[in-house]
């Protein structure tokens, strides 16, 4: 798990934060299911760290708004917008669709399990309109697939030195969470490049490989 900042600052969110105040952007950073393991068949997951909000400094509902103060993994992110691509449910990823015996008949089938709801559809759909600009005519252009339809947000953050107590500018991590297609998801990616060479940022590193992935995935499932 990571705990970054985010590199440059979010005024609009930070806005956004102050309007809901921190109990209520607690409740939906949980919700989300930051803070907590995702319940995913893998040995050695994490839960990240997501304070409760009564122990928030003064300052962390701000910083809070842009990543600052709590840690998440890649796979909370790709969940918390696989709520978003399936109308405002949060569902438990898994990796084993099935396991058969040794004469191929199915003795264990694993099913999609909504653990709840986190936002509207509504809501969901909006937010998904949101990230498309992003996509289309934001910083992350370079995640567009020709023919189809992307939402997502990309991200440069600071690592924190837990040794230090500081964030280390020098060790970015980049990232890009995309839905494809936007009006019928089939997919979410979440790419996440940690220190990366040179002048890096989500939408110029990141972004391309989400790119590349969607485009095969879209191909091989042959999604119209």
């Amino acid at each position: 798990a990571l705990e970054v900042i985010t590199h440059s600052s979010n005024i609009g969110a930070t806005k956004i934060a102050e309007r809901l105040e921190a109990q209520t952007w607690w409740e939906y950073l949980h919700a989300f299911g930051f803070g907590q393991k995702t319940g995913i068949d893998l040995p050695g997951e994490v839960s990240g760290n997501l304070r409760p909000w009564r122990r928030w400094a003064r300052v962390a509902l701000a910083t809070h708004a842009f990543g600052h103060g709590f840690s998440v993994t890649t796979l909370q992110l790709a969940t918390a917008f696989a709520a978003l691509a399936n109308g405002g449910f949060l569902l438990e990823p898994f990796v084993v669709r099935e396991v058969r015996d040794e004469t191929g008949r199915p003795v264990e089938v694993r099913r999609p399990r909504v653990l709840r709801r986190v936002i509207s559809k509504e809501a969901a759909k909006r937010v998904l309109s949101v990230l498309e600009v992003v996509v289309a005519s934001g910083t992350g252009k370079n995640a567009q697939v020709p023919g189809f339809r992307v939402a997502g947000k990309t991200g440069t953050a600071m690592r924190f030195d837990q040794e230090t107590g500081r964030y280390e500018h020098e060790r970015p991590v980049v990232s890009f969470v995309g839905v494809v297609p936007v009006n019928r998801p089939e997919l979410v990616i979440a790419v996440e490049l940690n220190e990366p060479v040179g002048q890096a940022t989500g939408g110029t590193m990141a972004a391309p490989v989400f790119r590349e992935i969607a485009a095969s995935s879209l191909h091989s499932r042959r999604v119209p």
